[in-house]
Order: structure tokens, then C-alpha cells, then sequence
């Protein structure tokens, strides 16, 4: 072989591995913004013992947040509930319609990683109206078994887990959290769009 052909294989192979490498980043990242309930499950199961805050969707908890919540929403943050909110600063913080938005806007679905608001289109909004842009959902007494289904009841969601137990952000005083099914007052389930179950 001389060194003109040596040169040209070399650069072949070169040219075959960078797209290879390239076409496996691709899939790597198509991988990991697709959503499944057996995801949130695992999203939700990750952020068990983090606090409640009223209107948040998976950011990290600061004075600054803090300020801005209690001017957006007076009637949640004027209450002396929230005097321990520095004692929770540095932390991933959610209410319960915001627990299923952090996992749908998550890059990766982890437990701390990067979350950027309104991706994959799925809006900002309540658990209320959640619920009512379901396509796929019915009575409590029809859940099926299948891990990732989110519950409603009047304006609040949270995840099943499956086996008779729920994953909710349920409240400042409680944190997020795992229930039982039957004591947490569910009224429907229902498909989350843009989750594949």
C-alpha cells in the first residue's frame, strides 16, 4: 500500500467513526427526552422527603425564588407556613401538578437534573386543567395497573406507583411523599400526554 491509499483509509475510517459516534449521540438524546410512566415513577420516587411549595415545578428553592412566589401568589406565601422555607433553601422544591411538569420538562429525568420549563410541550398549568387535556382517563374505581398513571382529585394531582400506592407533593406541611391509594380521596386517573405508558 503506498502512502497516498494508507492516507485516504485512514481518513475513511476517521470519517466512519465520527459518524457513528455522531448518529449514537443522536439516539442517546432522543432516548432520554422520551417520557414514560415507568419515568416519572422513578423521577417522582426521586424526589420523596423534598419540600412543598405552592406554584413550583422543580426549581431549586431560594430567598429570591421565595420573594418572587410571595409577590405572584399572596394568598399561598402570606401565611406563616412558609417561616421555615430558609431552613429548605438549596433544595428541589414542587406543588403536585408541578412534581409531573419537572419530570416532562427534565433533560434527563434524574433526580437533580436540568430542568427546562415548557420543553417537550407540555404547558405550564394545574392539576385541574391536567386533568381535563387527558384524552385517556376514567373513574378511580377503572385505574388500571400501570405505573406512571396520574390520579386527580379537585386541584390536586399525583402519581401512581403501582400496588395500591401514590407519589404527591401534598402539601407544604407534608413534603412529597408516599400514600396509600385508598386514603387519598382520588376521584379519577388519567394518561398524561406526551407520556408513553
Amino acid at each position: 500500500m503506498n502512502r497516498k491509499s494508507a492516507i485516504i483509509l485512514i481518513v475513511s475510517v476517521a470519517v466512519a467513526v465520527m459518524v457513528a459516534v455522531a448518529v449514537f449521540v443522536i439516539v442517546r438524546r432522543r432516548d432520554s427526552s422520551r417520557k414514560t410512566g415507568r419515568g416519572l415513577v422513578r423521577y417522582a420516587r426521586s424526589q420523596l422527603g423534598r419540600p412543598y411549595w405552592w406554584g413550583t415545578n422543580g426549581q431549586t428553592a431560594t430567598p429570591e425564588l421565595l420573594a418572587k412566589l410571595q409577590q405572584t401568589y399572596p394568598d399561598q406565601y402570606g401565611q406563616a407556613m412558609y417561616d421555615d422555607a430558609p431552613s429548605q433553601f438549596g433544595q428541589r422544591v414542587h406543588d403536585c401538578a408541578g412534581l409531573i411538569e419537572a419530570y416532562m420538562w427534565s433533560v434527563d429525568g434524574s433526580r437533580d437534573g436540568e430542568i427546562i420549563p415548557g420543553s417537550n410541550g407540555f404547558p405550564d398549568t394545574t392539576a385541574n386543567n391536567m386533568y381535563a387535556s387527558a384524552i385517556e382517563k376514567g373513574d378511580i374505581n377503572t385505574l388500571p395497573e400501570i405505573p406512571g398513571i396520574a390520579l386527580h382529585r379537585d386541584r390536586h394531582a399525583g402519581v401512581y406507583i403501582g400496588k395500591g400506592k401514590v407519589i404527591e407533593a401534598k402539601g407544604h406541611k407534608f413534603g412529597v411523599v408516599e400514600t396509600d391509594l385508598a386514603s387519598g380521596g382520588w376521584q379519577h386517573w388519567f394518561k398524561v400526554p406526551g407520556i408513553e405508558y
